[in-house]
């Protein structure tokens, strides 16, 4: 009997190509999905920001702290439901409802979640406002196109005297 086998060689030479080739595949048919982010206007940027005085009576304060608790106008509330009721009877109720700020103030700790739902009750209640004053649906209201002149008219009477004035700040 013969002991001197030799194990058969496998050729290395393509392995390379075949990387490149899998790798570059890969690369050409994987999408990566784009976040949408919030669609917030940011105010004008000025090396100086202007100071405004503003009265306390023109602010609805909500401060979401690092437990996500939420406290309203300085009374604690557990939950965001049933905010956009109180915003809406602060903007009605207010003396010049231009000059209305809606505060929103979270601590760095404050979950991305509450932020959001904090942020669309204010939204909702702008909006129910808005309609309203257009003498039409939320729905209706939120589907009018801008670039139709009769939805123009009506998005610019709904929100006549009523400019949403949403303030975002850390306490």
């Amino acid at each position: 009997m013969n002991t001197n086998r030799f194990a058969p060689d496998v050729p290395a030479s393509s392995m390379a190509d075949i990387a490149f080739l899998l790798l570059t595949f890969f690369m050409v048919t994987t999408t990566i999905a784009e976040e949408k982010g919030l669609a917030l206007l940011l105010p004008e940027w000025h090396e100086t920001p202007p100071i405004v005085k503003r009265n306390d009576r023109d602010l609805f304060t909500i401060v979401i702290n690092h437990t996500n608790a939420l406290l309203v106008e300085g009374e604690r509330r557990e939950s965001p439901d049933r905010l956009r009721d109180p915003i809406k009877e602060f903007l009605m109720n207010h003396p010049d409802p231009t000059k209305a700020i809606i505060s929103i103030k979270t601590d760095r700790g404050a979950s991305y979640q509450m932020f959001i739902q904090v942020l669309d009750e204010a939204e909702a209640a702008y909006m129910e406002m808005y309609a309203r004053q257009a003498g039409i649906s939320v729905e209706a209201f939120r589907s009018l196109d801008p670039n139709r002149e009769a939805d123009q008219r009506l998005y610019e009477r709904g929100r006549q005297g009523l400019p949403k004035n949403i303030s975002l700040a850390n306490p």
